[in-house]
């Protein structure tokens, strides 16, 4: 998190506004990414945004506990929506990507403990077929001062020589990859690799889990398996089609591993830019019980009615005790939807041309 965002955090928590401003909501979907033994010393590190250490992990879990949260699995959640037993307080905890620390330092933490989770798995990643380009794409940046970058028909020369060049690289060409095709990413790996000598795919093997590993965890009764696409593209950016295919191939690429119904998903990104009616429609029609987004809100009696496009409370690396109690109530959740409206955020249907949309 960075210094501003929690010094606004610890004006909401000092001065209670939190309490008279937020939403009297009780029940979230908490998502995280990777709970690390430390985070990498060096200053430029974008992925540090999504790597929480377990110490602050288990400070997470004892703050959730002494405010009186009950730890619940996605199947609960759903009950408790449909019979509208959302007095009491509940978190469940969900895990994206596939990440190899979920399985060695999140996983005993939360057995100890008694505590379920679910873990969204990228297929691609898992398989081997598809990078983790974030960690790619950092490395490429962090070990240059100067980048030739050939994307989706754009050729960039960007120089990446100070910390903010580096910072401004990173989140320009990672918005530019989220947005690519599969077909368009796969070019843009093989070119860095050949003029560069940076290995995607390599990324994937050194944080990812491998099939074997993943058995291990799902085997566990207090563990969820979830589904996250193939390839974490950005799902409406693709034409029908290959949407409902990122989709319902993760599905069976998991099943078929794990010989486990699998029942829950996550859209990649998960914003109103990347996803839409026509994704949340799709994951009905293929019959997962839930869909989770990246909207920032607590559970409420009416997601009932949007089980594909429930909300999720993000984590931060150096969340606290103070920064969860503001997130809880709701309102920074508020205010992220207060900003977005403002900015004219784009829906994801309107990224989609007439034809992307049959079906």
């Amino acid at each position: 998190m960075t210094n501003a965002k929690q010094l606004v955090y610890s004006a909401f928590y000092r001065t209670g506004l939190f309490r008279w401003f937020g939403r009297k909501r009780n029940g979230a979907i908490l998502m995280l990414h990777s709970v690390v033994a430390a985070h990498p010393a060096r200053e430029f590190h974008p992925n540090r945004q999504f790597m929480m250490t377990k110490e602050v992990f288990e400070e997470l879990l004892d703050s959730f506990e002494s405010f009186g949260y009950e730890f619940v699995t996605l199947d609960d959640v759903v009950d408790r929506l449909r019979t509208d037993r959302m007095d009491g307080k509940f978190v469940c905890l969900t895990f994206d990507d596939g990440y190899r620390d979920n399985l060695e330092i999140a996983w005993p933490i939360c057995a100890k403990r008694g505590i379920p989770m679910a873990v969204y798995v990228t297929t691609g990643i898992v398989d081997r077929t598809e990078p983790a380009w974030w960690y790619g794409l950092e490395e490429w940046i962090a070990t240059r001062e100067r980048i030739v970058c050939n994307l989706s028909g754009r050729l960039d020369v960007v120089q990446t020589t100070s910390l903010a060049e580096k910072e401004a690289a990173y989140d320009s060409i990672a918005i530019r990859l989220q947005r690519a095709r599969p077909t368009e990413r796969k070019a843009f790996y093989e070119d860095v690799l050949a003029r560069e000598g940076i290995d995607f795919a390599g990324y994937s093997d050194a944080v990812a889990m491998t099939w074997d590993e993943l058995r291990t965890l799902a085997s566990e009764p207090l563990v969820t398996i979830g589904a996250h696409s193939i390839s974490h593209c950005a799902l409406s950016r693709l034409p029908h089609a290959e949407m409902r295919h990122e989709i319902a191939g993760s599905r069976s690429m998991l099943e078929r591993q794990l010989q486990m119904p699998i029942q829950h998903f996550a859209f990649p990104y998960g914003d109103p830019s990347t996803v839409g009616t026509r994704e949340f429609s799709a994951c009905r029609k293929l019959g997962f019980t839930t869909a989770t987004t990246t909207r920032h809100s607590m559970l409420s009696s009416i997601d009932v009615h949007g089980l594909h496009q429930l909300p999720r409370i993000p984590t931060d690396p150096f969340e606290s005790r103070q920064t969860l109690a503001v997130k809880l109530s709701g309102l920074p959740g508020r205010f992220k939807q207060l900003r977005d409206r403002l900015r004219g955020s784009a829906p994801a249907e309107s990224l989609k041309t007439n034809a992307d949309t049959t079906g």
